[in-house]
């Protein structure tokens, strides 16, 4: 999957690639703040998601978390070792402190997923 992503600077580049996964790691326009500048939207979703009774999320709430779980799993798949150790280690620890709380969250809110790893939502 493609995901084009225009830079503070104007270029955009495909995370997808190896050549874009680099470059928005070492993008020059500014420090690397992708997850801190984006997970509190992400949390706001999730919030959302398991406020509701039945917790399923909307087409367009799995687009908008999806996108960051999708380019965190891009930049890791794609950009060279050298490059994703580039990454601030704070981004790192704020990217899996949320994914441990939303591997909680579905653990309390769907035991058939706790049991057999077969999700049923996102």
């Amino acid at each position: 999957m493609a995901v084009n992503i225009t830079l503070p600077n104007g270029r955009t580049v495909n995370t997808g690639t190896k050549e874009g996964a680099n470059y928005f790691i070492q993008d020059p326009s500014g420090p690397f703040e992708f997850f801190s500048q984006n997970l509190e939207h992400v949390k706001q979703v999730c919030d959302r998601i398991y406020q509701r009774r039945n917790k399923t999320p909307t087409p367009q709430e799995i687009n908008e978390i999806g996108l960051l779980y999708t380019v965190a799993s891009q930049l890791a798949e794609n950009a060279d070792y050298d490059v994703f150790a580039k990454i601030p280690v704070n981004e790192i620890h704020v990217y899996m402190e949320h994914v441990m709380v939303e591997i909680g969250r579905m653990t309390e809110s769907n035991s058939n997923w706790a049991r057999t790893g077969a999700l049923t939502h996102y």
